[in-house]
């Protein structure tokens, strides 16, 4: 496998792929700068406030990778940390994970370019995302990949890669369906390149078969079982006419719209290495990356019919694993050919670029946390702790994204103001809440549950027992 070489350059040592540790590490500190922005939404507050007063990791569909991001959070409330340390740990946990991946793979592994590939992985397709809970996924496989490759190259026994390979491609694999894609690409990318390919035929062909097995089993259960099988019963149902459809679908023209006002450094780059490529005549990568760019897009837009700006978060979410097949080519075809200070202006270039976007997103969630503060503030004017909002998803919903998360948003909100007792909102009729509840003073209305005041985490979580739910209007509310 080529690498990113270092040279110095009079006297002085350019290392390209430190860039990445560069990279993330500006990605962390800007994980908890943010950590109100990115953890008082949606997903990430619904999560960890099961987490604390459950006493339980949040882990669904066998989705492994989350643990890791759980681990510093729940050691941290079971520590009686203040509650914005809990949430500043789960906001920087993924990208303490990040980087301690990237530094494996520089200084343990020496597998420079793929280091280099995740840092384009972790900003390519990343702007809105970046306030919501990346995937573990693509950090285990490019840490599978670094594993077994190293192991090989030091000839370590096949019976001993085997069972390695299986466990580490298995873990990364149950993070997220869409990790096979990225794990089918890479395995036959760099099978395919024969340089430094470290296994012989048979091993080879083995090791194939087994990671082809993961794939369906992954593929199989998430069909059938969990939160995955809605997205992709539409993926097992494919014919041509859904196929042909993908070019007329909202999803496609959005994506591609976006390929070109935000993610043209990722289009760039992809073009690039194609061509380079087609110049080394290699035509069956070309066919196979080419094809499997396509292949990635039109599931997601068979999954996903639609798509919008309001929901960019979420589908970029999905586009992440798509940067690791539009930059293999570049980062393994072009950048060797490239000086090493070259190389590092690319980089460079490219990293600021996307966190410049990613800055650019920032003000919508700003200003999303603003709103909340803003309507917990109206509450405590109006002396109220525990209220329904019949008509405010409407008029709040561009502002919100989402709004199914706001009875735990708020009170997390209200929480780390140190308010006892807290505050919190849930936008729901009158009617459904009064039926939901009884008229109970000693409920609180989650995102999915009804959860009893003796059922919260006391040292975190205080709610009014002295009050019902009352229901008053968002007009009435912010006056």
């Amino acid at each position: 496998m080529s690498r990113v070489q270092n040279i110095s350059v009079n006297g002085k040592a350019l290392v390209p792929e430190k860039m990445v540790l560069v990279l993330l590490s500006l990605m962390l500190i800007g994980s908890v700068f943010f950590y109100k922005e990115r953890c008082l939404f949606i997903d990430t507050p619904h999560g960890l406030f099961r987490m604390i007063n459950d006493n339980a990791f949040q882990v669904g569909d066998s989705r492994y990778g989350g643990y890791l991001s759980q681990l510093l959070p729940y050691a941290a409330f079971h520590l009686h940390l203040p509650l914005w340390t809990v949430l500043v740990l789960f906001s920087a946990s993924a990208y303490l994970l990040f980087i301690l991946v990237v530094v494996l793979l520089i200084y343990k592994y020496e597998n420079y370019a793929l280091a280099v590939l995740f840092g384009l992985y972790a900003t390519l397709f990343v702007s809105d995302t970046f306030y919501y809970p990346p995937s573990e996924g693509i950090a285990l496989l490019l840490f599978a990949f670094g594993t077994v490759l190293y192991m090989a190259r030091k000839k370590r026994p096949f019976l001993i890669i085997l069972p390695v390979f299986f466990l580490a491609f298995y873990f990364a694999i149950w993070t997220h369906p869409l990790v096979m894609l990225a794990a089918i690409y890479l395995w036959f990318f760099f099978w395919l390149r024969h340089t430094d390919w470290p296994f012989a035929p048979w091993q080879s062909a083995i090791c194939t078969v087994v990671l082809l097995f993961l794939c369906y089993r992954k593929y199989y259960i998430g069909v059938h079982h969990g939160y995955d099988s809605t997205r992709l019963e539409n993926v097992a149902g494919i014919s041509w006419q859904k196929i042909i459809s993908v070019f007329s679908s909202g999803h496609f023209h959005f994506f591609m719209r976006s390929c070109l006002t935000n993610y043209w450094p990722a289009a760039l780059l992809f073009i690039v290495g194609l061509w380079e490529l087609v110049r080394k005549r290699k035509y069956i990568m070309f066919l196979f990356s080419f094809g499997f760019v396509a292949l990635y897009v039109s599931l997601l837009c068979i999954s996903y019919p639609d798509a919008d700006a309001q929901h960019r978060f979420y589908f970029e979410f999905e586009y992440m694993p798509l940067a690791i097949i539009c930059a293999a080519p570049f980062v393994y075809y072009v950048l060797p050919l490239l000086h090493p200070r070259i190389v590092v202006l690319v980089l460079a270039l490219i990293f600021s670029i996307r966190l410049g976007y990613i800055c650019r997103s920032a003000n919508y969630f700003i200003n999303r946390v603003v709103l909340l503060t803003h309507i917990n503030e109206k509450m405590k004017e109006k002396n109220l702790t525990k209220i329904l909002i019949p008509d405010g998803e409407q008029a709040v919903s561009a502002a919100l994204k989402m709004t199914w998360a706001t009875p735990e948003e708020s009170i997390m909100l209200s929480a780390l103001g140190n308010e006892e007792p807290q505050r919190t909102f849930v936008f729901m009729q009158p009617d459904q809440g009064m039926n939901y509840t009884n008229g109970n003073k000693n409920v609180f209305i989650g995102c999915w549950d009804l959860r009893s005041a003796t059922k919260l985490n006391s040292y975190y979580f205080c709610i009014d027992t002295t009050v019902p739910y009352t229901s008053i209007s968002y007009s009435e509310l912010m006056k």
